[in-house]
């Protein structure tokens, strides 16, 4: 089995995500269930605690995640998340433009030194 085979023996959760991570560029969310949501919503976190740099993005497609995008909203309002926190998550509801959103946040901002 690969090192990135969640069905392996002897690894855990962790070690998965972190060696996954270290092979993407950027995390993007389809529709689906719990493990899509607890996937996503790792990436992301670990984005805002600094654990990780890389762009998280949800495929809104037909609306399948304006319930959560208004609960997100309604934290914001009630002061649990910040602003700033809830603009890390990236959506569109088209994949190109998801895709052009996620390679956006890639470039370093202009004026930055390029990466070698």
């Amino acid at each position: 089995m690969s090192r990135l085979d969640p069905g392996r023996r002897g690894g855990d959760d962790a070690e998965f995500h972190e060696a996954a991570g270290g092979l993407a560029d950027g995390f993007a969310a389809l529709p689906g269930g719990f493990g899509t949501l607890e996937e996503i919503l790792e990436a992301l976190t670990w984005l805002q605690l600094g654990i990780q740099d890389k762009a998280c993005g949800l495929l809104n497609t037909k609306g399948f995640f304006d319930p959560l995008l208004g609960q997100l909203d309604r934290a914001v309002r009630a002061g649990f998340l910040s602003p700033s926190d809830r603009d890390l998550l990236l959506v569109d509801s088209r994949p190109g433009g998801l895709a052009d959103r996620l390679r956006e946040a890639l470039r370093p901002p202009a004026g930055a030194a390029a990466l070698p």
